[in-house]
Order: C-alpha cells, then sequence, then structure tokens
C-alpha cells in the first residue's frame, strides 16, 4: 500500500517511522509547510490527490480547515483516509463517512479517541453483535493527570496545572482540557459509532474541572472516593442520555484505579457484562500506532465501514445525585459528619443551592 502524510509534526512522524519499519506498506509522500531534507517531502497536495499509485493519505494536521476540505478530496480521488484529528471527526465525521461509502473507500479514525486504546475497532468489529447499553470513560490525560496529583499531593489546581504544563501533559492554552470540550468531542464520536447517529458534541452537557472547590478533594479524600472527569454516554428505551463531568467514584468503579495520564473506557454490554479497556491516551507512539493500526486495516478486502448517518441523535441530559459545596452556612446538615461542608442533593436541588457541586457515583 502507497501512502501519503499530511503533516509532519508530533503524530505524523510517528506514523512515518513505524511505516519506514514495514515492508508492506510505503510512505510516497509528505506533505508539510517546513522544508524536509527527505525525497518524499512537498507543498503541493495536488501531487498527491493526481498520483494514483497513492492508496491512502494519513491527516496529521490537526484542525478543521484545511484538513476537511483536503480528506474530502482525497475520498473523492478514491483514496482511502485515516486520521486521529478528533474535532474534524466529531465535526464531519458524518459527511466523510457516507464520501467515504460512496466511492468505495474507508474513513478510519481509531487515534481520534483514547490514543492507542483500540476502542473503535472494539465497537465497530468484536462488540458489533453485543447491546451495548452504557459507555463510561476518561478521555482526557491532562484533567486526570491535575485530578489525581490534587488528591494525592494536597497542591492546588493551579500549582498541579502548571507543573503539568511544565511536563508537556497540558497545553499553553489549557482551556480544552480543564473544560471538557476535548472529552466531550471524543465521547461523541463513541456515541456516534455506538448509535449509528450524529451525536453532536456540543449538544452534551459539559462541565469542566476548573471550578471544583477544595472541599470537594477533600470530602473525596476522608471518604476514599477518586474525583474523575468521566464522559457517560447510555442508551435506553426513551433515548440517549450523555454527559462530561466531575465524578466522585467509589472503588468498586471500574474507572476507581485509572490515574494520572492514563485513559480507560468502560463498556457495558447486555450479555458481555462490563469490560475496560485502559491504556496511554494521547502521546507521539501510541496515537501513531492506532493510526498505522487503522492503516493496515484498509489493506482487508473484508472491513466493512461503520454505519454512521446525518439523522442527529437527540440527546438527553443524565441526571444523578450531588454532592454539594456550601457557601454559606447552611440549615443542611453535612453528609457523615465529616465536618465538611459538603452536603448530597439531587440534581435540582444541587442547582438551586447556590454552591459547587460534582456529580456522585455509588451508595454512600
Amino acid at each position: 500500500m502507497k501512502i501519503a502524510v499530511c503533516g509532519y509534526g508530533v503524530v505524523g512522524k510517528g506514523v512515518v517511522d513505524i511505516i519506514d519499519r514495514r515492508d508492506d506498506c510505503e510512505v510516497l509522500y509528505i506533505f508539510t509547510r517546513e522544508t524536509l531534507d527527505d525525497k518524499r517531502y512537498t507543498t503541493d497536495y495536488q501531487d498527491i490527490l493526481n498520483d494514483k499509485q497513492v492508496d491512502l493519505v494519513v491527516e496529521a494536521m490537526g484542525g478543521i480547515e484545511p484538513a476537511y476540505s483536503m480528506l474530502k478530496a482525497a475520498l473523492e480521488q478514491g483514496k482511502h483516509v485515516v486520521t486521529s484529528n478528533k474535532a474534524l471527526v466529531a465535526k464531519h465525521g458524518a459527511t466523510l463517512h457516507l464520501c467515504a461509502q460512496k466511492h468505495g473507500v474507508h474513513f478510519l479514525f481509531e487515534g481520534s479517541v483514547g490514543g492507542g486504546i483500540p476502542i473503535l475497532s472494539a465497537l465497530r468489529n468484536g462488540l458489533a453483535h453485543e447491546p451495548i447499553y452504557k459507555i463510561e470513560a476518561i478521555l482526557n490525560g491532562t484533567s486526570n493527570y491535575i485530578l489525581t496529583q490534587v488528591i494525592e499531593t494536597d497542591a492546588s489546581f493551579e500549582t498541579v496545572l502548571k507543573r503539568a504544563q511544565r511536563l508537556g501533559y497540558a497545553e499553553r492554552d489549557p482551556s480544552d482540557d480543564v473544560d471538557g470540550f476535548d472529552t466531550a468531542r471524543k465521547i461523541a464520536i463513541l456515541g456516534s459509532i455506538l448509535t449509528k447517529h450524529f451525536v453532536d458534541y456540543e449538544s452534551i452537557y459539559t462541565v469542566g474541572i476548573r471550578h471544583v472547590h477544595p472541599a470537594i478533594y477533600e470530602f473525596a479524600k476522608k471518604m476514599d472516593f477518586k474525583l474523575k472527569l468521566v464522559a457517560c454516554l447510555e442508551t435506553t428505551e426513551a433515548g440517549v442520555t450523555a454527559s462530561v463531568e466531575p465524578i466522585l467514584l467509589p472503588k468498586k468503579h471500574p474507572l476507581y484505579q485509572v490515574d494520572d495520564v492514563d485513559n480507560a473506557v468502560a463498556v457495558y454490554g447486555k450479555d458481555v457484562g462490563t469490560i475496560v479497556f485502559k491504556g496511554q491516551g494521547a502521546g507521539r507512539e501510541p496515537t501513531a500506532s492506532a493510526v498505522v493500526a487503522d492503516v493496515l486495516a484498509c489493506k482487508n478486502p473484508y472491513l466493512v465501514n461503520t454505519t454512521w448517518d446525518f439523522e442527529p441523535v437527540d440527546v438527553k441530559r443524565d441526571k444523578g445525585m450531588y454532592a454539594v459545596w456550601l457557601p454559606v452556612e447552611a440549615e443542611i446538615k453535612p453528609f457523615c459528619n465529616t465536618e465538611i461542608s459538603v452536603v448530597i442533593m439531587d440534581y435540582n436541588e444541587a442547582q438551586a443551592s447556590g454552591g459547587v457541586f460534582v456529580r456522585i457515583e455509588g451508595e454512600l
């Protein structure tokens, strides 16, 4: 298989390195705006589109444009497309999928969710027969690292965020990660695969970790909970519910032991029970590995494209019980005499309380 790689940053370089070690596929072009001392280097995308030898285009540039237009053009030329671009897939995945179907090629995006965790291929293939009714996932390593370290080291959110930025775990502007938008895009992609309809990430109730009150962290430690930014998506007879929010997890929860920069996805099936996929959710090697897995999958003549249409699914708000920090003295007695001003309320009570709250799972 002859391949063109578009984008030569962290992931693009990783993809080229892996493919160069193989003898069953070959990189013919590296498209980038930077100057490279490599005979495969080009700044003209038409070289790739016009070359009939190119079977597949890997997109590792990021962003919506020009990536979307470039990939649509490649599909229309009968070339397979593989990407790890979650923003692109969350916004235009249905369009690109239908374009791939129309032209008899594949559009794959394993690396867009969970880095090296093969969750999309598991849903698409190994669990295609399974009635899956719920997914719970930790999909952002930055937020997971911050929440883990705040509780384990008693440091403030701001201190741990700065440490994460020094270590390369957080961007200079961490808003996409700590405010939950990155996670929302990823659960929307998973939801689209699961429901076979377009799930708009902007319709998902999303709360980040930026405003969690220190009393909530203290409460978590005293009660032996773990605080995680969890994406939930559930299908019922009443429809689809989804949310992204900080949740206090008890020890028995399948995501309890997922700490620091790791990601994990818990899949709940009617027959198979609970399966947990865990691994590195980002980074050059894990994401590049997922991209190359998709490249090789395109060589499989029996690969079936995921069904995914334009019809949007109506996503409802998933409501539960909440641990609420009350900023003023309240008549409500704090939970379990912990001497922390945290009380347990349902969602409507929490909203009306004027307090800062996070969702809580399990029995207390």
